[in-house]
């Protein structure tokens, strides 16, 4: 609960609050796994995020140098995502939809409200003027003076002289625009709501309109030449052969909500979008493969950074690709102020290392006045060290199946470690053969002497609750044990494995 100081291998320490974000949730991780490892476990810590991340984009040619946009932030790295580190920052700025790399110290970024940011050494933004307050989700550069952005209202705005200023173009759209490109300094193309599709020759002073065929929204642009282009949206990727005067419909999955499209030369393109949907091509959008799932997750953006490294960003998550997206690797653990981490102990079994039981707790809490204090004693420091005894004790003990000792993060918020643990589970085909969750185990308020089980209705679950309940009955607990079935509660991280069909049940005061 933080009133008695513990010795953290340096000094004596308190945890006062673990109130995801505050600094104390990082210090429980650490002393929860440092604990775990002294066991003799072998732990790790399970990066995840609640932060939408809106566009991603890396310089041409120098696959080390990107950013990567969120709700007020714009992350940079320049060691290929080896590390990130927050270059702005606003709570009050919106959502920065948008980012533009011209060069290693360039770049340019857009958002709500008619916001634009840009930074001139590659590590520090500025606002600069906008000419609008509309919503603005496209940029595109040429040069380092002359680039063009698509907004709300059929908004297209274009500069001459690197954004000190802003001009705002006459458009025949009203319908919002999502993405906009350019091949040349003359021939560009806009995309947007209702099946809009914007064309211009002269540099984008005057927009034309073009027939997609579709009143579906269209989210992203990207043409090889004047006259191959793709667009992509909601259920929908369309490819043009002669500038855009007619469209096609490319034979790829439907039903499927299309994000963003990006080729890396005229063969190697790739589309993403919705539950982590990736298409590649290597014949120039001729024919498309469906590569690696990302983890059931939105994808809203993504870099070619060569012909097989990619970088995607989208709900919740940010994810790199060696082999053009057949395979993907989280990106998130080196983002700063978006992330909280899973404490993970495995007991690996003798007989089935590959199918295993979780005994689980979460280890953030909240109260009513959570950013002052929150020391969380009964929720959950009594489900945390419920958790800790039980690996203590099986430490000593071989068993057939694995055992995974997990404390989560974020429960308090909405299950958010449980739901991202439980998601990546189920994308990855794990065998999962039980839960057993403990949330507030150390207060009897009511001095009644119960315990209560919560099963849930899934007849595998209500077995596994049922063993708990007969097993304190056989050892003589002085608990009694009441089982929830149809009024079982889903209000803790078991809920999150109910989901996706896994057995599991909350044990609770």
């Amino acid at each position: 609960s933080g009133e008695e100081a513990f010795w953290n291998g340096t000094q004596f320490d308190s945890i006062m609050s673990r109130y995801s974000y505050s600094t104390e949730i990082y210090k429980a991780e650490t002393y929860i796994d440092n604990y775990l490892q002294q066991l003799g476990y072998p732990t790790e810590l399970q990066p995840f995020s609640v932060a939408t991340f809106y566009d991603i984009q890396f310089v041409n040619g120098h696959s080390d140098d990107g950013w990567l946009t969120t709700e007020g932030k714009i992350f940079g790295t320049s060691d290929g995502g080896q590390t990130w580190q927050v270059q702005f920052g606003n709570s009050s700025a919106g959502i920065i939809w948008s980012v533009f790399p011209i060069d290693q110290q360039t770049a340019v970024a857009v958002g709500d409200n008619g916001l634009i940011l840009k930074t001139t050494n590659g590590a520090t933004w500025q606002i600069q003027s906008s000419s609008t307050s509309s919503f603005l989700f496209g940029v595109y550069f040429r040069s380092q003076t002359q680039g063009w952005i698509a907004g709300d209202n059929g908004v297209i705005l274009k500069t001459t002289d690197g954004g000190a200023t802003w001009n705002t173009k006459n458009t025949p759209a009203s319908s919002r625009l999502y993405d906009i490109f350019f091949t040349n300094d003359n021939l560009g193309w806009a995309v947007g709501r209702d099946g809009t599709i914007l064309h211009t020759r002269d540099g984008g002073e005057t927009w034309a309109l073009q027939s997609s065929g579709t009143g579906s929204r269209l989210y992203g642009v990207h043409f090889l030449d004047e006259n191959t282009g793709f667009a992509v949206g909601w259920g929908i990727a369309l490819k043009t052969t002669n500038g855009g005067s007619s469209w096609s419909q490319l034979s790829v999955p439907t039903g499927v909500y299309y994000y963003d499209v990006d080729f890396i030369d005229t063969n190697n393109g790739m589309i993403v979008g919705w539950d982590g949907t990736c298409l590649s091509t290597t014949d120039g959008g001729n024919t498309w493969t469906t590569g690696g799932n990302i983890f059931d997750k939105d994808l809203y953006a993504f870099d070619m950074v060569n012909t097989t490294a990619v970088w995607a960003s989208g709900n919740t998550i940010v994810a790199h690709s060696d082999d053009t997206g057949m395979s993907w690797q989280s990106g998130l653990s080196n983002i700063p102020e978006t992330t909280l981490n899973n404490v993970i102990a495995t007991k690996t079994g003798t007989q089935y290392p590959d199918e295993y039981y979780i005994i689980c707790g979460h280890y953030d809490d909240t109260s009513e006045d959570p950013m002052n204090y929150a020391p969380g004693a009964d929720d959950n420091a009594s489900g945390t060290v419920g958790v800790m005894e039980a690996a203590r004790v099986l430490s000593e003990y071989n068993f057939h199946y694995s055992i995974k000792f997990i404390l989560f993060a974020g429960e308090e918020q909405g299950l958010w470690g449980s739901a991202a643990y439980a998601s990546n589970a189920a994308s990855n085909g794990e065998q999962i053969l039980g839960v057993l969750n403990m949330d507030m185990i150390g207060y009897d308020g009511n001095m009644d002497g119960s315990m209560e089980i919560h099963e849930g209705t899934m007849s595998a679950s209500q077995t596994l609750g049922n063993f708990v309940a007969a097993n304190i009955n056989n050892w003589g607990l002085p608990i009694a044990p009441q089982i929830k079935t149809y009024n079982s509660s889903s209000a803790s991280d078991h809920s999150s494995f109910w989901n996706y069909g896994y057995p599991a049940i909350l044990v609770i005061e």
